[in-house]
């Protein structure tokens, strides 16, 4: 079961290696984030609030690791695989809305993502 949480950089902080944690969602800049492409299909994601990437602490890639913000450095461990839900589990998500052909709520990533997008 999902948390229904938001992808948060504690304290609203900009520096490098601020940590990142689930939190209610309220809409703030620290919750709004930026997907772009890295590389061989990877994305790389961008907070809102500070122009810093997600990035994996001290260039690990065991499970586990904290993943932190940190200014863009085209490095493999500020790049990120997103895993689309499952289409039982969007119905289940968004109340029997699964095969509408319409995107359903997935807090404030998507909203930055659709935002970010109209710009253009």
């Amino acid at each position: 079961m999902r948390s229904k949480k938001c992808l948060d950089v504690a304290n609203v902080s900009t520096d490098d290696g601020a940590g990142t944690q689930q939190f209610a969602c309220n809409d703030g800049p620290n919750q709004q984030w930026i997907v772009a492409e890295g590389t061989n299909g990877a994305l790389r994601i961008t907070a809102r609030h500070s122009g810093k990437v997600l990035d994996a602490a001290n260039e690990e890639d065991a499970n586990g690791t904290h993943v932190n913000q940190w200014t863009w450095k085209t490095a493999p461990h500020q790049e990120f695989t997103i895993v689309p839900i499952p289409a039982a589990a969007q119905t289940a998500a968004n109340g029997g809305a699964a095969g509408t052909g319409k995107p359903g709520k997935t807090g404030a990533l998507a909203k930055a993502s659709k935002k970010e997008k109209e710009k253009h």
